[in-house]
């Protein structure tokens, strides 16, 4: 059913609160965010928690989509890569191996200022948030790419700058704590559990 018809006309049954809408949405996309999750290679139960964080972010969102209708499995393709990302990271934090004088391997040097800076060129997730970010506030009509571009750059600068800030300040507080195997698995855990639960922070 949900091939033969317009994903516009499906979107906006979706929207109005229309089963057959989203019954035809599903059929149409599911594969693609499936196929999407497991590329990550996320666990059965992650990657349904990642499919169905996309479609409730979608049903939240679908209102507000209504221009972006006929590019709407590239959104969902997206959302399913960036809640895979984030469940993924929240499990390697939960299992990474503790570090430190007593652990079993050595430490490796931390990344340099240069070698951080140039890292993000190859990070995914900055392109994913870079992408996301241009297609939601530039628009073709608002005047010239690079000035916009620039502004944008600009504000995602003064927004990181205190957030960096602090998690740097709470990163040298909670070294001085953090010394046995014992310690470093609870930390670990607790700070993969609580990526894992900031999900509800974009479904709510």
């Amino acid at each position: 059913m949900g091939a033969s018809i317009d994903v516009r006309d499906l979107a906006r049954a979706a929207a109005a609160g229309d089963q057959h809408g989203w019954d035809g949405l599903v059929e149409r996309f599911g594969e693609l965010v499936w196929s999407t999750i497991r590329a990550y290679g996320l666990s059965p139960g992650d990657g349904a928690d990642a499919a169905q964080t996309t479609w409730l972010l979608l049903a939240e969102q679908l209102g507000h989509l209504e221009a972006q209708h006929e590019r709407l499995g590239v959104w969902l393709a997206a959302t399913a890569r960036r809640e895979s990302l984030r469940l993924l990271g929240a499990a390697r934090i939960a299992t990474a191996a503790p570090t430190g004088p007593d652990a079993a391997q050595p430490v490796g040097q931390p990344l340099t200022f240069l070698q951080a800076a140039l890292f993000q060129w190859v990070n995914p997730k900055s392109w994913l948030v870079s992408a996301s970010a241009a297609g939601a506030f530039l628009s073709a009509e608002a005047g010239s790419p690079v000035l916009q571009a620039a502004s944008l750059g600009g504000l995602f600068v003064l927004a990181a700058l205190p957030s960096c800030f602090m998690w740097l300040a709470f990163g040298a507080a909670v070294q001085r704590v953090l010394h046995g195997r014992r310690s470093l698995r609870i930390f670990n855990i607790v700070m993969g559990a609580l990526l894992a639960l900031s999900i509800a922070l974009i479904v709510r």
